[in-house]
């Protein structure tokens, strides 16, 4: 999430900030993933999908 090339907010369960982020899971890849985390300050982060990315996001990279 760090070094995401991309991210927007999606999305997601009422009072909670959820975004999607994109990007690569190493600098020696050409693949990337699709993180999707929703935010609950103070309390921390919840990262509840990861996978390889699909074409519902493959957009942000434009």
């Amino acid at each position: 999430m760090l070094h995401a090339e991309a991210a927007a907010p999606v999305e997601g369960r009422p009072g909670m900030v959820t975004t999607v982020y994109v990007g690569h899971p190493h600098g020696q890849t050409e693949r990337y993933l699709e993180v999707i985390a929703e935010v609950n300050p103070p309390r921390g982060v919840r990262i509840f999908h990861v996978m390889d990315l699909t074409d519902k996001y493959r957009h942000l990279l434009s």
